[in-house]
């Protein structure tokens, strides 16, 4: 333990040239031999620290291809079975997994096609339905975001309802941070559902009812909004002006400081892939008179945060309207308003979307 902490240490404080002297000595690879048969979990804490920290080495990915051809994929697939119960130990196996998959690309293929390690994702999906410690369940949809992220390949595996229902069951804890959430739904099952029309419907189907929930929290825009789109392009059990009424606030309520940061919010976090969307979103903020009275609004508000939304959402509309919406914005008056108000404005936020619009 005590010898096992000092390499750790080594490794955490010392420099790239350390760490390159722990990877050419053969520390590494002893490590990683020596984890595979160790029972102690402080010890595997220490060596496993050591080995991230080598991981971790920001800017030089040489060490990530050393850890790889020492063989750290293969052991991490069984240690992840043998140290599932141990949250003390997972958390660090995960991470070092994580670092290994964001700093190489083509190590998420490998991931999936290799037999030394394709179980790995299962073993992922185990670990979601099993663990208990909100740490380890944080660490473990991180790894699966940037596996379902980086490659089509492996789709296939978590296209599967024992996964959905899993993941749905995650989204509903009170415990789980915001970001998770967020990973879940909108990065790994969205791009699932976007890549995948074809066989989501089903997977989506028997969790419409928390689909529907989460678009009303209202807690996250990103959440909601992502659900809402999941709801009306993937599953079909809402129309698309239902999808628009969770996604745009009332006439009444649009130009007031809540609705206009709703609704900015909401255009942000539409995914960039889901243009469709984008556009069906701008059509109907022409149709309800937002450009008619951006003007006036603006001109009501001075606050900086407010204005910030207003022009971001003007901007928004811009650059995804159609001719007849940019000639709309010149004849409005908008176009020359936002001209005028541009020579005292002195927030760079506000001034970026104005010129953004122009």
């Amino acid at each position: 333990r005590n010898l096992t902490y000092v390499v750790r240490r080594v490794a955490s404080l010392g420099d790239k040239d350390t760490r390159s002297s722990l990877v050419k000595s053969g520390v590494v690879k002893h490590l990683i031999r020596r984890s595979e048969d160790c029972a102690d979990s402080e010890i595997m804490c220490n060596i496993w620290g050591t080995l991230l920290s080598v991981a971790y080495d920001k800017g030089d990915n040489s060490h990530v291809s050393h850890l790889i051809e020492e063989g750290i994929l293969p052991t991490l697939s069984k240690l992840l079975q043998k140290w599932s119960k141990d949250e003390t130990v997972m958390v660090p196996l995960l991470v070092t997994l994580y670092n290994i998959t964001c700093n190489r690309e083509d190590i998420k293929d490998s991931i999936a096609n290799s037999a030394v390690y394709n179980n790995i994702p299962v073993l992922l999906q185990e670990l979601l339905q099993t663990a208990t410690n909100d740490s380890v369940i944080v660490k473990t949809i991180g790894v699966v975001r940037i596996l379902v992220l980086g490659t089509d390949v492996l789709h296939t595996v978590f296209l599967q309802a024992t996964f959905f229902s899993t993941a749905f069951n995650h989204l509903q804890s009170t415990t789980l941070n915001s970001e998770t959430k967020e990973n879940l739904l909108c990065s790994i099952i969205h791009t699932l559902a976007k890549k995948n029309c074809e066989k989501i419907k089903d997977l989506l189907n028997p969790h419409s009812q928390s689909l529907k929930e989460l678009t009303e929290s209202g807690s996250n825009s990103e959440i909601s909004v992502t659900a809402a789109i999941l709801l009306y392009k993937y599953l079909g059990s809402i129309e698309e002006s239902e999808m628009l009424e969770l996604i745009i606030p009332s006439e009444d309520e649009m130009f007031k400081k809540e609705g206009i940061t709703k609704l900015a919010g909401s255009i942000r976090v539409i995914p960039g892939t889901e243009e469709e969307v984008q556009k069906q979103v701008i059509s109907k903020l022409v149709t309800t008179d937002f450009i008619a009275q951006f003007s006036e609004a603006y001109d009501s508000n001075s606050e900086e945060e407010y204005l910030r939304n207003l022009t971001y959402v003007v901007n928004r509309v811009a650059y995804l309207g159609d001719k007849d919406t940019i000639s709309s914005l010149v004849k409005s008056g908008v176009v020359k308003h936002l001209i005028r108000r541009s020579e005292d404005c002195a927030d760079s936020e506000i001034m970026c979307n104005i010129w953004g619009t122009l």
